[in-house]
């Protein structure tokens, strides 16, 4: 990454930050679309807000602060305090060393939070999802799907009860 700058030269580099931003306002418009609204939590924290991950640490003035692995806890607090359904698009970090490519340590998080929904409300609200921003990079990302060689299908969501997932585990 020393030349980075010439590589977003290449075709295929520009194409993935097209579709990206495609993916991004796709997400966007269709939470807005279904009443959602958009919240924007800190990314630098206290502390840990869930387990599991390692954090990168920050000096904050002359605190100890770190950098969010999770919005979790600040989208249910949005949602207990009276907005029933929250979005948030953010950068999340995981400090995990590894020695393999396959690992990142900054995303882009796309999450939601919904009030009073079970599991299939929250099922049919990430397929819906999920089907609009395929579509939409389809519609509009066809130069960049070309250059990248990509074809982009809609599976189907295939939906099992837990006991069949964990059967279909042991086979």
């Amino acid at each position: 990454l020393n030349y980075r700058y010439i590589d977003l030269r290449r075709i295929q580099s520009t194409a993935i930050f097209r579709i990206e931003s495609t993916i991004l306002n796709s997400f966007r418009d269709n939470m807005h679309q279904k009443g959602f609204n958009e919240i924007r939590p800190s990314s630098i924290v206290a502390e840990a807000t869930e387990g599991g991950a390692e954090l990168f640490e920050v000096k904050y003035f002359e605190e100890k602060a770190f950098l969010a692995q999770s919005p979790q806890l600040y989208k249910q607090l949005a949602v207990i305090g009276g907005l029933d359904k929250v979005f948030m698009v953010m950068p999340v970090y995981r400090a995990e060393k590894s020695n393999d490519t396959y690992h990142i340590n900054e995303i882009t998080q796309m999450d939601i939070e919904m009030g009073f929904a079970d599991h299939n409300d929250a099922m049919d609200m990430l397929e819906e999802t999920l089907k609009r921003i395929i579509g939409d990079i389809k519609k509009n990302n066809v130069r960049e799907l070309e250059e990248l060689n990509v074809k982009l299908e809609v599976p189907d969501v295939k939906r099992v009860s837990y006991e069949e997932a964990v059967e279909s585990l042991k086979a």
